[in-house]
């Protein structure tokens, strides 16, 4: 008969990657008979947060063969599938200019919110709540003069999330959101369009013309930069991995 096949694929075998703490992407498997639908990789959440017990998601690919492949009685049927990786990767550094040293990860709050949890055999997204990611990781960097003195910190949020959709203007209440919170004053530091920052990133690939939906999908480690004054950032800076590559965001507010 000839089949179309899709997947889903972690780092580790999938038994190994369930018995790892925090959140996990539970996979739905198809029995015979069942449509092709039925196949979905949902993440674990619990009242609507993703609990990641200090740990990073495991990395989740999605594929779908492009065409029909024939599978014959007592024949081997090798194909080859392309991979999208759905799992991305944020690291955010906070910079205070008026104060560079007067800063320390541990003062802020850090989330993204997006109904993003739940993944067809497609990789498209089914129909979900919205869910809350928060970081993984917290630290804070110290830059010292050669006398010992600390001249200037840095805070730093890793968080780790699952597929973005980038959304145009009149659906942007679909869009994920970062919100950064001075915790001490309850006082929001940052709240951005996080699909439509990240996406920006494309014009390290000039000569491709991805489209925003196309960069967001290809690439998956992202570095937000944001320099703040007082309790607001004034400009931001994105970089992304796999080049020496970043453009400055300057804030604009209407």
């Amino acid at each position: 008969g000839k089949y179309r096949f899709a997947t889903f694929a972690f780092q580790k075998k999938y038994e190994d990657a369930l018995a790892q703490p925090g959140a996990k992407f539970q996979i739905a498997l198809p029995q015979q008979g069942d449509n092709i639908t039925v196949l979905h990789a949902r993440l674990d959440r619990e009242q609507g947060k993703v609990n990641n017990q200090s740990q990073p998601l495991d990395t989740l690919w999605q594929g779908l063969s492009n065409e029909l492949v024939e599978v014959k009685d007592l024949q081997v049927t090798r194909h080859t599938i392309g991979l999208v990786r759905d799992t991305k990767q944020l690291t955010i550094s906070l910079h205070q200019t008026d104060e560079p040293a007067n800063i320390n990860a541990d003062d802020f709050s850090y989330q993204i919110t997006n109904a993003n949890g739940d993944i067809s055999y497609d990789n498209s997204l089914l129909p979900d709540e919205e869910l809350t990611y928060t970081p993984y990781y917290t630290w804070t960097t110290e830059f010292k003069d050669t006398e010992g003195n600390v001249k200037e910190r840095t805070a730093h949020a890793a968080l780790m999330f699952s597929r973005l959709i980038w959304h145009p203007a009149a659906e942007n209440d679909k869009n994920a959101i970062l919100t950064i919170t001075n915790k001490t004053t309850g006082e929001e530091v940052a709240r951005i369009n996080l699909a439509d920052y990240l996406a920006q990133g494309r014009g390290a690939f000039e000569a491709r013309h991805y489209s925003a939906q196309e960069f967001l999908d290809r690439e998956y480690d992202y570095k937000l930069d944001f320099f703040l004054q007082g309790n607001q950032w004034k400009y931001v800076q994105l970089s992304i991995s796999i080049l020496d590559w970043s453009k400055r965001i300057q804030r604009v507010d209407f």
